[in-house]
């Protein structure tokens, strides 16, 4: 076993003693535990109910394994069914909810929905009964899966977020750090900003700008060029007006940004 992720169960397994948390579960053939035995999250962090909050599936996801098998993923043919995770897997799961909710005191529904669904989704997704195994091409395909159980792409956000925050932070797999790789990769596609435009778009809307009605005619502004570049100034003020409409042709800035008034760079026009 990888050392680092070892010793992150071993700590865990030490708070679970310690909280009086019992470590083992009896699992069904489907990797549920019958119903009472799995761990209360709500009553492990000592929150209100309702809502009551279980771990009760350390198992493989349902929902990713009717994707997987509905669309076999290329390479060899695997057969995936609703079964128990690998021990590993198990450990791995159970540390990092002791770490979630005692180390980290966050929510019951944060640590179920959005940490324990995802790495289940990822055991799942893994070629490796071995948690410390795994590839960038495991995660690529566990993101990809995701993203077909839950078209908005939340799934496969998370999957993505605990690969980077949890595995790769505390360094364990034997691979990582993975995020790095599955940035580059084209077949993952991280989420970005929705004003984020493409080169070709981009190129398109170079020339658009806005409130183009209150911008100066293109003669007027190579007027103002021809003025601050080759006429002399008459006075200190005019000057000043030149150095500030100088900085304004040059770095581009805009009139509102150095506290410049049009009005009074229009006037040079007139003082000549």
């Amino acid at each position: 076993m990888n050392p680092s992720l070892e010793s992150f169960i071993r700590d865990a397994r030490a708070i679970a003693e310690h909280r009086g948390v019992e470590w083992d579960i009896s699992l069904g053939p489907d990797g549920i535990a019958p119903k009472g035995q799995g761990w209360n999250l709500t009553q492990m962090a000592q929150a209100s109910p309702p809502p009551v909050t279980w771990i009760n599936d350390f198992g493989t996801d349902q929902v990713t394994v009717s994707i997987l098998n509905s669309n076999p993923p290329p390479g060899p043919v695997r057969m995936y069914a609703k079964k128990p995770l690998s021990r590993d897997w198990q450990e791995l799961i159970k540390a990092v909810a002791i770490d979630q909710i005692y180390v980290r005191m966050n929510t019951c529904s944060h640590v179920s929905g959005n940490v324990v669904r995802p790495l289940r989704v990822l055991a799942t997704c893994a070629t490796s009964a071995s948690p410390w195994m795994l590839t960038v091409d495991d995660v690529t395909l566990a993101i990809d899966t995701a993203r077909r159980v839950q078209a908005s792409g939340k799934l496969a956000d998370l999957v993505f977020g605990v690969v980077r925050s949890i595995l790769d932070v505390n360094h364990l797999t034997d691979n990582g750090p993975l995020t790095p790789m599955l940035e580059r990769d084209k077949k993952v596609h991280v989420r970005t900003s929705k004003f984020t435009k493409s080169v070709d778009d981009l190129r398109t809307s170079l020339e658009e700008r806005k409130h183009a009605e209150k911008l100066p005619e293109r003669r007027a502004f190579w007027e103002l060029v021809r003025i601050v570049f080759t006429e002399r100034p008459k006075s200190f003020l005019d000057l000043l007006r030149f150095a500030q409409a100088k900085t304004l042709i040059l770095s581009g800035l805009r009139d509102g940004e150095v506290h410049i008034p049009w009005n009074d760079i229009s006037r040079l026009d007139e003082s000549l």
